[in-house]
């Protein structure tokens, strides 16, 4: 195996510029696509910097959804430890909220013990949630305008509430592929409850 080539100091505090970690609490995180061997690179770093390893996939934290995952096996789970994984239900809602508390959560943890937090994973909305700090709980919610954005995409269809969106907030819908209901629904539901893009 190559030897593991780490970012900086400089370069790691820099992407971390805008969040509550103290200089010597950073963890080290490795993202990238599935399967490209993030977890055998997370896996060899933490022996070599007794480190524990903190999922940051989306759906590894859910109990039984196993395939096409990617989540790591039961012999490299005995190799080193890892958090947040197999943690919830798929019939519980769990947010990047949640997830970006329990990880900041866990990272205090594994320094406290004198140990290294490495994050990883491929669900770039947690990484950016945890390193730029993000004020998740401020973001609106509104179970009935969402119930009715569904109804709406289920009889006129994503690309409507697609052009919708465009209309009020167009820097949103340039990021959000016509066809990803669950985003462009999110997305028209923070509009309507806030006022707010």
């Amino acid at each position: 195996m190559e030897p593991i080539r780490l970012q900086n100091e400089y370069e790691i505090e820099e992407s971390v510029q805008n969040s509550d970690w103290s200089g010597n609490c950073l963890p080290i995180v490795l993202v990238g696509p599935t399967a490209v061997g993030k977890t055998a690179v997370a896996i060899e770093l933490a022996k070599r910097v007794n480190g524990e390893i903190i999922n940051a996939d989306s759906m590894q934290v859910y109990k039984g959804m196993d395939i096409g995952t990617a989540k790591p096996s039961f012999s490299e789970r005995e190799t080193v430890r890892f958090h947040l994984l197999d943690i919830v239900s798929p019939e519980v809602q769990f947010t990047v909220s949640d997830w970006k508390e329990l990880a900041e959560k866990k990272i205090l943890d594994i320094h406290a013990r004198n140990k290294q937090a490495i994050v990883c994973g491929g669900t770039g909305l947690y990484i950016r949630a945890l390193l730029e700090n993000w004020s998740l709980a401020e973001t609106p919610s509104d179970a009935s305008i969402r119930t009715q954005l569904k109804i709406r995409a289920e009889s006129e269809g994503s690309a409507s509430l697609h052009a919708e969106l465009a209309e009020v907030d167009i820097k949103t819908a340039l990021r959000i592929h016509s066809n990803d209901v669950v985003r462009i629904i999110r997305a028209l539901e923070v509009y309507f409850a806030s006022g707010k893009r």
